[in-house]
C-alpha cells in the first residue's frame, strides 16, 4: 500500500512493484481457483482473482491493494473458523491409567499399560478403573458399569465373573486375569465403531461461504453484459456489487462471536454447524443414567427393624461410611445431614482381613511402592482407615462396644449374620424398580435396611418444561430395566421412552427417529452414548461424561448442568436471527451499487466505497451480540454483588 501510494502521488514506477506484491500475496487464491475449477466450481476466489487481476490492468493499483488485503484477511478469518469447528477423533483411553499393578510371586509390580499381556494378573482396587478386559479371579468388589452398559446401580463382582476397561471399581479389590488389552477391549471396539459411524473427510462448510458462492455465476453474467454496453470500467463496478458476497466474512464472525458467547455461558461448541442446526431439532432424545439423573442416588426408604427407630438406623449407617468417597456411602450421609444427625466417632477400624483394598487412600504412604499383598507395612491412620473396607460388599467399623456392618446382602451372609422375613421380599420390589438396598448390622443381629433410588437431577422437570413449550418431541433411552425407565419417564412428563437398549441398539433407535423425518438431538454421556451422539443431528454432552462422550459430541455442557439447555436453545436462536440481517445486509450493498451505475453512473471508486460500507455496517451487526452479552454480564454481576 506503501509503494502504490508514492506511486501515485511522485514516482510512477513504484506502482508496478506494488502490483507485484498484489499478485504474490494473492497467489493463494489463485491456487484455490485453479483448483475449484478443476473440480468445475465457481467460488468466490474466482469473482476475486478477476477483480483483482482487472484493478491492476486498469491502473487502480491502491484500490487493489487495499482489496488484497481485506480479501487474505478474510481467507485467515475463515480458516480460522474451519480450523476452530473441526472435530478432534475420540480417545476412547480417556479414563485409563498410563500404568497398572501386575501382580508377580506374590509382589505388586507397576508396570506401562501397553507392556500388558493376555494371561497377566492386574490388580485394580477401589477409586480407580479398570484397565482391561478379563475374569476376577480373586476378590470381591462393587463396580459401576453406567459409562459402559447403561445400569443405573453398581453391580457386584466374584470369583469367575467378567469385568471391562473403563469400569470404576467404588469398593473391595480385584484381581484380573487379562483377557483383552489395549485396542482388544471393549471400550477400543466401539472407538472403532465411532470411526465408521462417520465420514471425517466431510468437508466443513460454513452457510456464509454458501450464499456467497451462489452469488458468483449470476454477478460475472452481469458484469459480462456491460462490457459491451457501458465499458469495461462498468463492468468492473458490477463486480463490486457482488450480491450477497460479504456472507463470506460476515458468517465466520458471526459464528466466532457466538462460540464466545456460548463459552462465557459454560457451553463449548465444538462444531459451528450445530448452532445452525439446533433451529431444526424437533426431536431431543436423553440418555437416562447420568444425564436426567445423578450419579449418587439418594436414600428413599428406611425399614428398621426393632428396637431402632429410623434415625439411629441412619446414624449408625452414616458413622460408619462417614469418610468413604463412593456415591452410595455419599448418598447415606447426605441423608443424615439432611435430617440434622450427629454421628459418632468410629473408635477403631477392623482390619483383620486378607487382600485389602487400601492404595487409592495412602498415595502418600512411604511404603506403597515396596508392600506385598495382604502385608502392613505400616500403621498410619490413613491406612488403618483403607483397611475397614473388607472385600465382600461392606464395611466394619467399630462405635464404642458396637461393632456395626455395613454393606450388601451377601455381605451380611458372608459375616453370618441371618435376614428376618420382614425383608426378605424387600430385594425383589426394589430391583423391579432399578432401586438398591443397603444393610446394616449392629454385633450380630441385623439392625435395618436402607432403600437407594436414583436421585433425578433437581433441574430435570424444569428444563423438560421449556422444551415442550418449545414444541419439541422428548424420548428417554436407556440402558436400564423397563420399570425404572417408565417410572422415570411419567415423572417428568416425557410420553416416549426405550428401555433396556444395548450401545448399538441406541444408534439404531436414532437411526429409526431420523428415517421417520425427524431432526433428532442427542443429550448424553458415557462411552456407551457415543455412538448415538455420533448418530444424531445434533449431539450434546456433559462435562462429567466419559472422554468418549465428551470427545465426540458437538455441544458440551461445561458445568453439567442441564439448565444450560435454556441458554443453549436461546442463543443458537439469536445466532440465526443474526445471520438473517447479515443476508440483508450484503444484499443490500450490492442493490445500491447496481442502482448507483444505472441512475448515476457510479465508477470503479464509487463502487468500493458502497462495498465497504456495507462490509463495515454487517461488521458492526456481528459485534453487536458480544458487546450486548458483556453488558448483561457487567449488569449480572452488578446484581450479585449487591
Amino acid at each position: 500500500m506503501g509503494l502504490s501510494l508514492i506511486g501515485t502521488w511522485w514516482y510512477p514506477p513504484l506502482q508496478l512493484l506494488s502490483a507485484a506484491g498484489v499478485f504474490y500475496f494473492f497467489s493463494p487464491i489463485f491456487q484455490n481457483v485453479f483448483q475449484d475449477l478443476k473440480k468445475r466450481r465457481i467460488t468466490t476466489d474466482l469473482l476475486d482473482s478477476i477483480i483483482i487481476t482487472g484493478m491492476i490492468m486498469m491502473g487502480y493499483f491502491f484500490v487493489a491493494t487495499v482489496f488484497t488485503l481485506t480479501a487474505l484477511l478474510t481467507l485467515k478469518l475463515r480458516l480460522q473458523t474451519e480450523n476452530h469447528s473441526r472435530q478432534q477423533l475420540t480417545n476412547v483411553f480417556g479414563q485409563q491409567p498410563q500404568s497398572v499393578w501386575l501382580k508377580r510371586d506374590g509382589v505388586e509390580v507397576e508396570v506401562p499399560l501397553e507392556k500388558v499381556h493376555k494371561g497377566d494378573i492386574v490388580v485394580v482396587n477401589a477409586g480407580e478403573h479398570i484397565p482391561v478386559d478379563g475374569s476376577i479371579t480373586e476378590g470381591l468388589a462393587t463396580i459401576d458399569q453406567h459409562s459402559l452398559t447403561g445400569e443405573s446401580q453398581p453391580v457386584e463382582k466374584e470369583v469367575g465373573d467378567k469385568v471391562f476397561a473403563a469400569t470404576l471399581v467404588l469398593a473391595g479389590q480385584l484381581f484380573i486375569r487379562v483377557e483383552n488389552a489395549g485396542q482388544e477391549t471393549i471400550t477400543a471396539k466401539i472407538g472403532q465403531i465411532l470411526q465408521n459411524t462417520q465420514d471425517f473427510k466431510e468437508t466443513l462448510r460454513l452457510r456464509g461461504q454458501q450464499i456467497s458462492d451462489s452469488f458468483v455465476g449470476p454477478t460475472l453474467l452481469t458484469s459480462g453484459l456491460f462490457i459491451p454496453l457501458l465499458g469495461p470500467t462498468a463492468a468492473l463496478t458490477v463486480l463490486f456489487s457482488a450480491l450477497g458476497y460479504n456472507m463470506k466474512l460476515f458468517g465466520p464472525m458471526s459464528v466466532l462471536n457466538f462460540l464466545h458467547i456460548m463459552a462465557k455461558n459454560g457451553i463449548l461448541i465444538k462444531d459451528g454447524r450445530s448452532m445452525e442446526m439446533l433451529q431444526q431439532v424437533d426431536t431431543l432424545v436423553f440418555d437416562k443414567t447420568g444425564t436426567l439423573t445423578l450419579e449418587q442416588p439418594q436414600v428413599s426408604h428406611l425399614y428398621p427393624i426393632e428396637p431402632l427407630n429410623e434415625e439411629t438406623l441412619l446414624t449408625y449407617a452414616a458413622a460408619a461410611e462417614y469418610r468413604q468417597k463412593h456415591p452410595i456411602a455419599r448418598a447415606i450421609i447426605v441423608a443424615a445431614e439432611q435430617r440434622g444427625l450427629n454421628l459418632p466417632t468410629i473408635d477403631d477400624a477392623a482390619y483383620q482381613v486378607n487382600a485389602i483394598s487400601y492404595r487409592a487412600t495412602i498415595k502418600d504412604c512411604p511404603y506403597e511402592k515396596s508392600r506385598f499383598v495382604g502385608a502392613i507395612p505400616c500403621g498410619c491412620p490413613r491406612y488403618l482407615m483403607a483397611l475397614a473396607y473388607q472385600v465382600g460388599y461392606g464395611i466394619q467399623v467399630k462405635l464404642g462396644e458396637t461393632l456395626v456392618r455395613v454393606g450388601s446382602a451377601r455381605f451380611m451372609q458372608q459375616e453370618g449374620i441371618s435376614l428376618p422375613k420382614e425383608v426378605e421380599s424387600l430385594p425383589t420390589q426394589c430391583e423391579a424398580q432399578g432401586h438398591s438396598l443397603v444393610y446394616v448390622a449392629l454385633n450380630d443381629q441385623l439392625g435395618g435396611v436402607l432403600e437407594l433410588q436414583p436421585a433425578i437431577r433437581p433441574e430435570a422437570k424444569e428444563i423438560i418444561n421449556y422444551l415442550k413449550e418449545k414444541g419439541i418431541s422428548l424420548y428417554i433411552i436407556s440402558g436400564d430395566h423397563e420399570q425404572p425407565t417408565r417410572q422415570l419417564a411419567q415423572e417428568l412428563g416425557i410420553e416416549h421412552y426405550f428401555a433396556e437398549t444395548l450401545p448399538e441398539q441406541k444408534a439404531d433407535l436414532i437411526a429409526e427417529l431420523r428415517a421417520k423425518g425427524k431432526f433428532v438431538g442427542f443429550v448424553g454421556d458415557g462411552i456407551n452414548d457415543a455412538i448415538a451422539l455420533k448418530q444424531a443431528n445434533v449431539s450434546i454432552s456433559l462435562r462429567g461424561a466419559s472422554t468418549a462422550a465428551t470427545d465426540t459430541a458437538q455441544i458440551i455442557l461445561m458445568d453439567g448442568n442441564l439448565n444450560k439447555l435454556k441458554p443453549l436453545f436461546e442463543i443458537a436462536q439469536a445466532f440465526e436471527s443474526n445471520m438473517r440481517t447479515n443476508y440483508w445486509l450484503a444484499i443490500v450493498p450490492g442493490v445500491t451499487c447496481l442502482g448507483g451505475l444505472f441512475f448515476f453512473h457510479l465508477g470503479v471508486v464509487g463502487g468500493m466505497a458502497t462495498y465497504y460500507t456495507g462490509k463495515v455496517v454487517g461488521l458492526g451487526n456481528t459485534m453487536l451480540p458480544l458487546l450486548k452479552h458483556g453488558k448483561d454480564n457487567e449488569a449480572q454481576h452488578s446484581s450479585t454483588a449487591n
